[in-house]
Parts: C-alpha cells; sequence; structure tokens
C-alpha cells in the first residue's frame, strides 16, 4: 500500500468534483451526455439516473428509487476491489495516477536479501498459488474464470525472486556490494502478478503497474515468433466438431473453427477468450504477423479476425494487417470510447470498452455486445467469389460495404471545406498526411489495386463494368474532420519529408509519421530531410524576474548563417564605428592635395574592410558604451520573440498582436529606404515554415481597399503577410483581425467566419512608420525593426553599399545547400522554442520607433514646413498666430483648427527631443500668453535639450537668433545643409 495518504477532498479536485470517477463507473453518463439525460445505474427499463453538482462535488439522483450516490458509493456499487470507503479512495488514487510518480496503490513489495549458496545470478523462482483469486480474475476482466487461465498456462504468484550479482558500475553495487542478492518482489492483496508459466519459459505480467515498461518481463528462452493461444487451437476445435448434431463423417473431417481471433496483447486476448471465441495473440504489440502463422490460422479456421486498439499506431496496424490478408476481418472498437479517459489518456483498447459496457447485473450483456461487433466486421476484399456446388468459379459480385471499407483502410474519405464552392471533397489520408483527391481518382482506386497486386484479368474486366463506384455512391463516403491541430499553448509541430519536431519550452524532439494523432495537409510538408542539432545557436535568458523581465542573450555559435543575418541586422549602433569615423576620414581625404588623394583613399578601403571582417556578426564590439550593446541584444532578443511568435501558430486572447517590421533609420516621410532585410525574413524564411499564407501588396491601394482583400483564407492558412505597406496603409482597421474572429468574403462563394483559435497571424512590413498611432493600436502591435546594417549607397549618409551577399556570399535562403538549410531549420525551431520559454511580448528599444511614427503622424507638408520654420525660432517666444499663418500659406492647407496645429507642433517637437512651452515659459495661470503691442496674445516657446528657458520680454530675440543661424550656415559643407 502508499505511504502517500489522500483525502476525499484532494481525490475529487482532481476528478473534476468526481465528476471523472462517475462517468468511469458509469460509461452511459458519458454516451448520455453528462447531466443533460438520464442512465442507468442498476437493471431497469427506463433510466432513471441522472448527473447533478452538489456545490462543487457531482452526485448522481436515483430518481426511481430516491438514492443519491457520491462518486465513492460508485465505486463500491461497480468496482468488486473497493468494498469500503478506504478501499474506494485507494482504487481512485491507483485508477486516475494520483501518485503523481511515486508509489501509488497497489504497487508491489520488493525486498532484498543475501542470496543462498545454491543460488546463481539470473535464477528466477516462483512461488505459485493453487488458483487466482477472485479480485485477480477481475482484473483480468468480468467473465474471466479459472478454466480460461489454465488453458492458457496463466498463473499468479505470491512472489518471484530474482538473483542479481551487482558488478561494479551498477547503480547498488555500494549498497550490496559482490555479495549476489535475492530481489523478491511480492505481490498484495490488491496488486496481483501474473505469469504465463510454458516452463523452461516464463512471461511475468503486471498488469497494474503504472509505468508500461515494467509490466513484461521474459524469463529463460522464449521461442521466436511465438503465438500465445496457438497450442489451445487443436482442443477447441475438436470441441467444435463434438457440439455439432449428427454430422456425416466426411463432415466431420472438413469442419473448421467459425472464427479465430487475432487479439493485440495479453489482457485484451483473454477477455476475448471469457467472451467464448478462440484467440490467438502475437508476443509484442510491435510484432508482425508473419504469412507462415496466418496459413496455419487457415488449417483452423474459416475465418480469420483481427481486433486491436483504436489510437493512432493501432488504427495503422489494423489497417496494414488488413490490407495485406485480405480475407482477413477486423473488428473496429467504437470510436466514443474515447471520450472517457484512463490514467489522463483517451480509451483505446478491449478492456477499456468491456469497463465501459459491463453490466455487473448482466453479465451476458458484454457477450452480446461483443458479437454484434464481430458480425459487421468486414475484409478489405471488396468483391465476393461465387463457386457452384462442384466447386467451379461461377461469377464475382461486387461487396458495397466492403468496398467503403477498403476505402477507408487506404485513407479516401469527405471532407467539408466551407472556403469551396463545392464544400464536399475527397481526400485521402496516408500515416497523418491528407492530401485532395479528384472524383476519378477515387473511383478508379479500386480497379488500380487490383491491376497493382496483379490479382487477375477477369476481376479487372469485372469492376470495370460494374459501374458501382459512381459519384452517388461515392458521396456516401464517412465525412471525416481531420485534426490538423499542430499546437497548443505550450508545442508546435512541424513535419518534414522524413519526421516530424515537436517544439517545446523544453525540448525539440522527433516523431515518425503515423504515431501522431495529428493530420498534415500534403502541401504543408516542409520539403526537406532534417535532423535535429541539439547544439544550440543562443541561449536568452531573464536577469529580472517574472514582473520585471531584464532579458540578455549570449551566442554560444556563429557558424549559423541565417542568425548571423539576424545579429547584423540588430546592429543599430554599427555606424559608431563602422561608418561615422569612415564617412569624416572620407571629407578631411578631399581636403588632401589630389596626387595623396589615392593612396589615402586605398588605405582607407583596406581598414574599412578590416573593421566588417574584425567585428563581423557582433553585438559587442569595442567602442560602444555598455547602453549600446545592451541596445543592440535587446533588439535580437526581440527579432527572436517575434519570429517564433509567428512559428508559433497557437492564438491567445493575451496575445492579439501583429508584427510590424519597420526600418530603425530615421528619414523623411516621402522618403522609403528599405534594402535592410526585412523581406529576408518575412518573405523567405517565415513562408519556409509556413507554407500556407496570403500575399498582399501593401503598395496596392486598390487591392487592400478589396472586399476580397482576404479571399483564399482559410483556417488552414497560418500566416497573412502585407508586404511593403505604404505611408497610408489603413493598420487601424486590422484591429479587430488579432482579437476576434477573421471574416472572410470570398470571390464565387458565400462569407465566412475563421474562429479565433483557427485564424492566421499576421505581419506587416513597411519602410514608414505609423500615422496616429494610439495605445489601442499600439499595445497590438509586435514591432520588430531593422538596422541599417544593410542598406543601399547614399554617399550622403553611407561610405558604399552593403548586402547581406557581402557578408555570406550566396543569397539568403535558396542558395543554402543542404548542411546551412538544416541549420536554418534548427534555428529557426529555436527560435520558436525561445518564444515558448518567454510567452511574452518583447519590444524593441522603442527610441526610433517613436521618431518614425511621430515623423509619419505630422505629415509631409507640415514636417517640411515646421523643419524650415523653426529652424532659426528655437528658444524664444513665436507669436502662435503668425506660425500657424506661415504653415497655411506655405502648406496651402485650410481648415486646421488650432489644437490640431499645437498637436502636430508637438508630435514634431518629439522628434528631436525638443520640448514646446516649457514649464518656465508659461505665465502664471499656466499659458504661454504675453502682452504685445497692448494685447494678451499666445506665444510658442521651442527649447532645445540642455538650453535654458528665457524669461518673456516686450523684446524679441528673434534677431540673435538669426545672426547665430547665418553664422552657423557659413561653416556648414553642402551636404550638411538643412532642407
Amino acid at each position: 500500500m502508499s505511504n502517500y495518504k489522500y483525502s476525499k477532498e484532494d481525490i475529487l479536485d482532481r476528478t473534476q468534483g468526481g465528476r471523472d470517477i462517475i462517468e468511469r463507473c458509469y460509461p452511459d453518463a458519458v454516451q448520455g451526455g453528462g447531466g443533460k439525460k438520464n442512465f442507468k445505474t442498476h437493471d431497469e427499463k427506463d433510466p432513471s439516473s441522472s448527473l447533478f453538482l452538489a456545490g462543487s462535488e457531482w452526485k448522481v439522483k436515483n430518481f426511481t428509487t430516491g438514492d443519491t450516490l457520491s462518486a465513492f458509493d460508485c465505486i463500491i456499487e461497480t468496482q468488486s476491489a473497493a468494498k469500503d470507503f478506504a478501499q474506494a479512495i485507494l482504487w481512485a488514487v491507483a485508477e486516475f495516477n494520483l501518485g503523481e510518480g511515486k508509489t501509488v496503490f497497489g504497487g508491489a513489495k520488493l525486498e532484498f536479501k543475501p542470496a543462498l549458496e545454491n543460488q546463481k545470478h539470473d535464477d528466477y523462482i516462483f512461488d505459485f498459488k493453487d488458483n487466482l483469486s477472485e479480485f485477480e480474475l477481475s482484473v483480468i476482466g468480468p467473465l474471466f474464470i479459472q478454466q480460461t487461465a489454465d488453458l492458457f498456462n496463466l498463473k499468479s504468484v505470491h512472489s518471484f525472486t530474482q538473483i542479481k550479482q551487482y558488478n561494479k558500475g551498477d547503480k547498488l553495487y555500494n549498497k550490496y556490494g559482490a555479495t549476489p542478492q535475492q530481489i523478491i518482489t511480492k505481490a498484495t492483496e490488491n496488486y496481483p502478478i501474473f505469469v504465463f508459466d510454458f516452463g523452461d519459459w516464463q512471461k511475468v505480467y503486471q498488469p497494474l503497474n503504472t509505468e508500461k515498461r515494467y509490466r513484461f518481463r521474459y524469463i529463460g528462452k522464449k521461442p521466436q515468433d511465438f503465438v500465445f493461444g496457438m497450442d489451445t487451437l487443436e482442443e477447441a476445435l475438436h470441441a467444435y466438431k463434438y457440439d455439432q448434431e449428427h454430422p456425416e463423417d466426411t463432415e466431420i473431417e472438413t469442419l473448421k473453427l467459425p472464427a479465430v481471433i487475432i487479439g493485440s496483447g495479453d489482457r485484451d486476448s483473454l477477455n476475448m477468450a471469457s467472451l467464448g471465441y478462440p484467440v490467438v495473440w502475437l508476443n509484442s504489440e510491435s510484432a508482425k504477423l508473419e504469412y507462415s502463422t496466418y496459413k496455419e490460422l487457415k488449417e483452423f479456421t474459416n475465418q480469420v479476425y483481427y481486433l486491436g486498439d483504436i489510437d493512432a499506431p493501432g488504427i495503422t496496424q489494423g489497417i496494414e494487417i488488413a490490407l495485406q490478408y485480405r480475407d482477413l476481418k477486423v473488428i473496429w472498437l467504437p470510436e466514443w470510447i474515447k471520450k472517457s479517459t484512463y490514467r489522463g489518456k483517451p480509451r483505446k483498447d478491449l478492456k477499456d470498452w468491456i469497463d465501459l459496457v459491463h453490466k455487473k447485473d448482466k453479465p451476458q450483456h458484454l457477450v452480446t455486445e461483443f458479437k454484434k461487433m464481430v458480425n459487421v466486421a468486414l475484409p478489405a476484399r471488396f468483391w465476393d467469389s461465387h463457386f457452384n456446388t462442384k466447386g467451379k468459379f461461377t461469377k464475382y459480385t461486387f461487396n458495397n460495404a466492403a468496398a467503403f471499407q477498403f476505402l477507408w483502410y487506404n485513407g479516401f474519405h469527405i471532407i467539408k471545406d466551407e472556403s469551396k464552392k463545392d464544400p464536399y471533397q475527397f481526400i485521402q489520408i496516408k500515416k497523418g498526411v491528407v492530401s485532395r483527391k479528384l472524383l476519378n481518382e477515387v473511383a478508379n482506386f479500386p480497379a488500380k489495386y487490383v491491376e497493382d497486386k496483379k490479382i487477375g484479368i477477369p476481376l479487372l474486366n469485372f469492376l470495370h463494368r460494374s459501374g458501382q463506384l459512381t459519384e452517388r455512391m461515392l458521396s456516401k463516403l464517412p465525412v471525416v474532420e481531420p485534426n490538423f491541430k499542430d499546437h497548443t499553448a505550450n508545442s508546435q509541430l512541424y513535419f518534414f519529408e522524413n519526421e516530424i519536431w515537436n517544439i517545446t519550452p523544453d525540448s525539440i524532439e522527433k516523431h515518425a509519421y503515423g504515431k501522431q494523432e495529428t493530420h498534415v495537409w500534403e502541401d504543408k510538408i516542409i520539403p526537406a530531410k532534417v535532423h535535429i542539432d541539439t547544439s544550440s545557436v543562443f541561449k536568452i535568458t531573464n536577469k529580472g524576474n517574472a514582473h520585471a523581465p531584464d532579458y540578455d542573450i549570449e551566442i554560444l555559435r556563429t557558424d549559423n548563417s541565417f542568425f548571423n543575418f539576424l545579429i547584423n541586422s540588430s546592429r543599430v549602433h554599427w555606424k559608431v564605428n563602422g561608418n561615422d569615423p569612415f564617412m569624416h576620414r572620407k571629407r578631411d581625404i578631399e581636403d588632401l592635395p589630389i596626387e595623396q588623394q589615392a593612396a589615402a583613399y586605398e588605405l582607407l578601403e583596406a581598414q574599412y574592410i578590416k573593421y566588417h571582417q574584425d567585428n563581423q556578426f557582433n553585438l559587442e564590439e569595442n567602442g560602444l558604451t555598455e547602453q549600446q550593446i545592451k541596445d543592440q541584444k535587446q533588439h535580437l532578443i526581440n527579432k527572436v520573440c517575434c519570429i517564433g511568435y509567428l512559428l508559433h501558430k497557437h492564438r491567445k486572447e493575451n496575445q492579439p498582436w501583429i508584427v510590424y517590421a519597420m526600418d530603425d533609420r530615421i528619414s523623411e516621410i516621402s522618403q522609403s529606404n528599405g534594402g535592410t532585410g526585412k523581406s529576408i525574413v518575412f518573405n523567405n524564411a517565415i513562408k519556409w515554415f509556413l507554407s500556407a499564407y496570403k500575399d498582399i501588396d501593401g503598395a496596392d491601394d486598390e487591392l487592400y481597399k478589396s472586399s476580397f482583400l482576404f479571399d483564399g483564407v482559410t483556417k488552414d492558412t497560418d500566416y497573412v503577410i502585407v508586404d511593403d505597406a505604404d505611408q497610408y496603409f489603413p493598420i487601424k482597421k486590422w484591429k479587430s483581425r488579432v482579437t476576434g474572429n477573421f471574416a472572410v468574403n470570398p470571390k464565387g462563394t458565400s462569407a465566412y467566419t475563421i474562429k479565433f483559435e483557427d485564424s492566421p497571424k499576421l505581419a506587416i512590413t513597411t519602410n514608414f512608420g505609423l500615422y496616429e498611432p494610439d495605445s489601442s493600436l499600439t499595445r497590438r502591435l509586435l514591432f520588430y525593426v531593422a538596422s541599417d546594417f544593410y542598406h543601399y549607397n547614399d554617399k550622403r549618409l553611407y561610405k558604399k553599399s552593403h548586402e547581406p551577399k557581402h557578408d555570406f556570399g550566396k543569397m539568403l535562403i535558396k542558395d543554402f545547400n543542404d548542411e546551412e538549410m538544416n541549420g536554418f531549420y534548427n534555428v529557426m525551431a529555436q527560435m520558436c522554442q525561445a518564444f515558448l520559454q518567454i510567452d511574452d511580448k518583447v519590444d524593441p528599444p522603442s527610441g526610433n520607433i517613436e521618431k518614425r511614427n511621430a515623423i509619419q503622424s505630422i505629415g509631409d507638408a507640415f514636417h517640411n514646413w515646421a523643419n524650415s520654420f523653426f529652424y532659426d525660432r528655437k528658444n524664444c517666444y513665436i507669436l502662435k498666430k503668425e506660425a500657424f499663418a506661415s504653415f497655411e500659406e506655405t502648406a496651402k492647407v485650410k481648415g486646421w483648427t488650432s489644437q490640431k496645429f499645437k498637436s502636430k507642433l508637438e508630435t514634431w517637437c518629439e522628434i528631436d527631443s525638443n520640448e514646446m512651452n516649457p514649464h518656465k515659459s508659461l505665465n502664471k495661470q499656466g499659458y504661454c500668453k504675453y502682452t504685445k503691442e497692448g494685447k494678451t496674445q499666445e506665444f510658442i516657446y521651442i527649447r532645445t535639450t540642455g538650453t535654458p528657458v528665457k524669461e518673456y520680454s516686450t523684446s524679441t530675440f528673434q534677431e540673435d537668433q538669426t545672426e547665430a543661424a547665418h553664422n552657423h550656415f557659413q561653416n556648414l559643407k553642402d551636404d550638411e545643409l538643412p532642407i
């Protein structure tokens, strides 16, 4: 028994107030819809019990008897292992695996003793019981009896003992040393240990062990390809012949068993035997049914059946067997059992079905219900051959029911897709991969199968003539809803040609196709064969806390080209050492004698190249301040999070973000810089992973004004990218696209709505800032800022052009070789994982973002006027009405209010960190209003950083400013003059 104690309240808290327990005890409570419909708790004509919630605890009310049952009463009523409340507690702990990985109810008892002198390493000693107890029989199944156990050589033990000689390096050597030990594993009253005993070898079976890997153990030399139960068939056939009424002697010789069922495991197979069927099973779930075994079975029976699990691997195995042996019939468990769980997982096998269907007061009910499943089992053979009394073949007939089963085995279904004009489409599913199929591909498949398998021309001709596979018939194929949910809140699956990657905060693991419950469209498989690189490229740590995070990044490797590109595009302060000094020296060279300039330029070019070589992919170069280095790291962490956010397809209500990618360089409003590498990320890298995307041309204002803008976007679309949005892009209208359901108005068919959780993630690239951003908009934007490390040549600002191909010698990503592509896939997966670990919005440093947005907000006309008008009018009092009149005349605009003018001017001041109407420029009433020419008038005072505010006087300071500006202009070169 466990050393851990659990109270009633503990168990109720962890079983949804006891509802899980009630539904386990009375499965009809699930099938009946929970608390909405009545179900039966005992033998009665009409169901009269229902669930109800009493406070926080679920209970059962029987309206016939008037009884009210708690979850623990239900355990006692239905579970033979629980005779009282204490045992009901223990049953619940074991059944729902509430021990949290520690010792739980029913565990075996271990004891170590020094071995006896005659006991040798790897000897086993069994202390068998005479018979299985009533509880032990019930653990196998409700109808299991001792005679069936004897038939399959199944025994129970008080204990079994292994003799173990520990060697140096063994885990327990330090404790037991070189003295051989008896490791005694003891069964308990509530934890049976079974042994299939075949004399010179045994299989130990512990069905209640919560660790699947410890449930089975083989001892001795097991025969290769051993089939359990094969030795019982001869006796079963003899008994069957004996039971027949007055058969002719010749008929007795040819009689065979009506059926033999191949099971998928020990307990399931033993239960089928208890239901009255001859049963065999292979020695492991992964063992293959060999043809020799199938041929031997056919000697005993007219019909071989197979019954396996209905999880993804079980279904795959059942279909493989059915297609390999066309006459074999597969018995399929009903899908509804998956609605119930066992140890936190959907139920999937025969024992689960028995637990849900068995009625304690009607033991024969199980036999009846199981026979129904056997009766509807079908083969993969979709034709029937007919023979006359002399055994001569006469004709073929088409088996429609088997044909549907055959098509299902080969993955053919119908899917409903509201985004299509014809919403019902044929599909084929193979190992979880879904592809669309045309009608003729489905209709011709059976004939192609017969042709490929070379079954025979007569059958092929019959199929061509039959006319059975019409559109009308094929429309009866089952409509399915494949599970395309390849993500959870904490995980993301990516499908490659050779394997599936599962990304979680803790790991990146590979899986094989056909082993997952998740499906994937064929065209969404990433066309690459990959392998996981366990060596990380970077590491992000939080030096702060959850409430005030302070993220830092460490670059662990610089051999990943794509991540190196992200490093360089995060170097917003690269010009401090990598450009500005060279530009100044270039100007100095221009003043040298002409004969000295060539050598000076050559030396400058060599030093420029050396700088870039010495500081390649370096965020922490010498000469930068601590804050500048931190800024660059913050930009890189932000890029990791932006990319990771887009790669994680899960939508969270608290993360309604649009990734807004812009340039860091401040430029004029109408000037579009570009060339910084945004397209490499959003139009290239992301699309290698998110292949189901919608492109929108952001520069085509007619396109994004169209009511069919999102034509083609479905719940399978992962990504919508607006590329190169201009300064007038109506981003505010997009807020609803990320906070609620996604409305689509497609061409040629009805409009539909994609649920929030199925909607795509959005990204916008632009060379402009935001126009009049507000807090409601900005909190929905995840900014991505690209430095101008990569740029086209602008001789006023840069020494020369610099593009990614200058660093990498090739085009990113399309020119990568196989090794570089594998590195790219791995670092993208690592960025997705990093976002799952952080799970928060990490913004880039906001300085230039705010300046760009401010420039965009005020508009070209105002920006140009303010730059000119206030160039020599700072740090002095300017009449507001004169400034306003100058703007209206210069910009040729009318209708602006005084308040709008002031608001735009305040925004203009933010661009260069100037201050409008500082406190010391205001009068006692808090206004910048003073007397001029005998009346009170409003002024504007633009203060530059660090300049004292002058007191107002009747004289003006404009003359002093103009003279200072004149002297300043005399010292400027042509390319330094203001616009």
